[in-house]
């Protein structure tokens, strides 16, 4: 929707309001005069009773002079800093003028409205809807930079209406005690100062914060980053150079924070008694929690150093920091891979799965230089943890209203925010090709992102997912045949389906290998098993996942080759004596042969999982009510499911 103050806007002027301002300030120079003039007036050897009254008189024709200097002052002041306002605007006038006609599109009296539409046939409706969505969001952004235009024109007037109405019609000026004529310029001249560019609401869209930033003169965001990196922290749509120097200078702003909010509660600790238990037991859980995210901190400070990285936002807002961190920069990047993390991740242990990343960018431009028609072209990759992954515990596991991994709660909401960090790079950088990867509870919250349009995501790899929030693979807004799947042998977690149809029997999702292959050009490629490999160096895994970052998706190792393991148990329970019957000999079988490896895998998720579970369950256990039975065994279902699992007990799944 176009706001009818659109059709003025367009005709607005900054040579009329310049024009007034010179005009004023003639006046200005000319009163600034008089009042010179009138302190000559009276010479100091005249005395005498005539001289007091003609000095009483002349006084109060000086004050009134003042307060006149100090008003045209402050007027022509606000007309200058207005006329400089409405440069602004036509600016983003005709940033909006030229959006529309590069794309198409036709700004009326009342909305923008698309002229052009689709220009091709395409194969699916899918695939069709898609490309209208991408024509909507032309619309959208456009009307941003109308709204935006609008807007800075409204700052521009709001600005000069407080100089006129708040400084001068209301006699605030007035009320000073002037020491001279030039004192009254200027202090009339700081009273008109204007400020005119504000912000946008906290839920602006990417494209209206884009549009927003856009609309500022250098020395504006300039002074914006300096005395405001709070406004553009996290707000996608901003360049990322942007970004990363925002998270940057408020970096140790939080750490101090952190650090005094410690301070403070252990003094506050040590000074208890042996009978404030619960008092206690409350400091401790917070104390605990400020100190994740005192060491989540000190890890964005030594990633932000290395070299390529850059930090796209950071939140301490939270029970646990959220950051994102880029290798590479993807406003610039030809390909852009991002990356979801899932349950149990954290900020404070984002290392590995940074330097993961790292070794996937560089993969992947290795395998775009071997093509003469990709050399060159850049890859940017993107470690998003822009949400509250769920922790195995007995207390985040029962919280059935918080972030437990039992429930949609933070896939659903990080998927919100997912989705709009792909829409800021789509604004920004449409050439990108992007492509999201999400493993675990993170391709849950993957799913839940591409079922908003307009991401501008070009392909998405999931991997080990108990579920991607849909049931049939039309519901993500991604090109047709553009949704892949890798599922390791014996990872218990990819057959779930806790959150939808196992996206292994899903029709239209490309199912990929994850075992021992021979490549042509990097040779041997390990296979995987268990829930916690994909992303290892060498794997089959990892060369399908950085080949599609790539998007040389003829590169990838498509097959169904893993053992089944869902798909048996569920036989098993129907027909002992088919091939469920096999499943014992199966799996003791490879226990034998990769007994290491299990082992390690067993030890990842029990133990620094499941472990967490057992030391605060007992507490669970103690409130048996039968809520507390029924949560109970929802947990036991699930984590004796992953437990299980990974161990290879053809019991474990459910």
């Amino acid at each position: 929707m176009v706001s009818a103050a659109w059709a003025q806007v367009r005709d607005w002027r900054s040579s009329d309001l310049e024009g007034a301002a010179q005009n004023l300030r003639d006046v200005e120079d000319r009163l600034i005069d008089t009042g010179d003039g009138l302190n000559k007036v009276a010479p100091p050897s005249w005395s005498g009773t005539a001289s007091d009254g003609a000095r009483a008189q002349l006084d109060q024709l000086k004050e009134l002079l003042e307060d006149r200097i100090a008003e045209v002052a402050a007027v022509r002041r606000g007309l200058l800093d207005a006329s400089d306002g409405v440069v602004d605007v036509e600016r983003a006038v005709k940033r909006a003028e030229q959006f529309a006609a590069d794309n198409g599109l036709e700004i009326t009296a009342t909305n923008v409205q698309d002229v052009r539409g689709l220009t091709m046939c395409y194969a699916t409706e899918h695939d069709e809807e898609l490309a209208r969505d991408a024509r909507s969001l032309l619309v959208d952004e456009c009307a941003a930079y109308v709204a935006e235009a609008v807007r800075r024109a409204g700052d521009v007037d709001q600005d000069l209406s407080q100089v006129l109405n708040g400084q001068v019609m209301s006699g605030a000026l007035a009320q000073y005690d002037y020491r001279s004529p030039d004192d009254a310029a200027l202090r009339g001249e700081n009273a008109g100062v204007a400020d005119l560019y504000g912000q946008p609401a906290k839920d602006a869209t990417p494209a209206q914060n884009k549009a927003w930033w856009d609309s500022l003169t250098e020395a504006e965001k300039t002074e914006i980053l300096k005395d405001h990196p709070d406004w553009i922290n996290n707000r996608n749509g901003l360049p990322a150079d942007v970004l990363d120097a925002a998270s940057t200078a408020l970096l140790p702003v939080y750490q101090e924070q952190v650090k005094d909010q410690l301070w403070s509660l252990r003094n506050e600790l040590a000074g208890l008694g042996p009978d404030d238990k619960d008092r206690k037991k409350a400091l401790e859980k917070a104390i605990g929690e400020l100190e994740d995210k005192r060491d989540s901190l000190d890890t964005v400070d030594r990633l932000g150093r290395q070299d390529s990285t850059m930090i796209l936002g950071l939140d301490i807002s939270n029970q646990r920091a959220q950051a994102i961190i880029s290798n590479g920069n993807p406003d610039t990047a030809d390909q852009v891979g991002v990356f979801t993390p899932g349950l149990t991740s954290t900020v404070q242990d984002m290392d590995g799965y940074a330097e993961d990343m790292r070794k996937m960018r560089l993969g992947a431009e290795r395998s775009l230089n071997r093509d003469p028609a990709t050399a060159g072209e850049d890859v940017a990759m993107v470690t998003w943890l822009g949400y509250q992954a769920p922790q195995i515990s007995a207390e985040s596991l029962t919280d059935f209203d918080g972030d437990s991994v039992a429930m949609a709660n933070s896939a659903r909401t990080g998927g919100d925010r997912l989705a709009e960090f792909y829409q800021g790079i789509n604004v920004k950088n449409d050439h990108a090709d992007i492509t999201a990867l999400g493993h675990s509870y993170g391709s849950t919250t993957t799913g839940y992102a591409l079922q908003h349009a307009n991401t501008g995501v070009d392909r998405v790899a999931f991997f080990g997912s108990p579920g991607l929030g849909v049931n049939d693979v039309n519901d993500l807004k991604v090109p047709s045949g553009k949704v892949f799947y890798e599922e390791a042998n014996w990872d218990g977690v990819g057959d779930l389906q806790r959150f939808g149809k196992d996206p292994s029997e899903m029709d239209g999702v490309v199912q990929l290998d994850t075992n021992e292959v021979q490549d042509a050009q990097e040779g041997k490629l390990s296979g995987i098993t268990l829930h916690t490999s994909y992303l290892n160096e060498g794997t089959t895994s990892q060369h399908n996942l950085q080949s599609l970052v790539a998007g040389q998706e003829d590169r990838v190792v498509e097959g169904d080759h893993n053992v089944p393991l869902g798909e048996i148990l569920r036989d098993s329970a129907t027909n002992p004596l088919g091939p469920g019957g096999e499943i014992g000999e199966r799996l003791g079988e490879k226990i034998g042969e990769e007994l290491v490896e299990v082992r390690d895998s067993a030890v990842d998720l029990a133990e620094t999982g499941a472990e967490k579970v057992a030391e605060g369950f007992a507490d669970v256990a103690a409130g048996a009510t039968e809520k507390g039975y029924e949560v109970r065994q929802g947990v036991g279902s699930i984590y004796e499911q992953l437990k299980r699992a990974a161990m290879g007990d053809p019991g474990g799944l459910r």
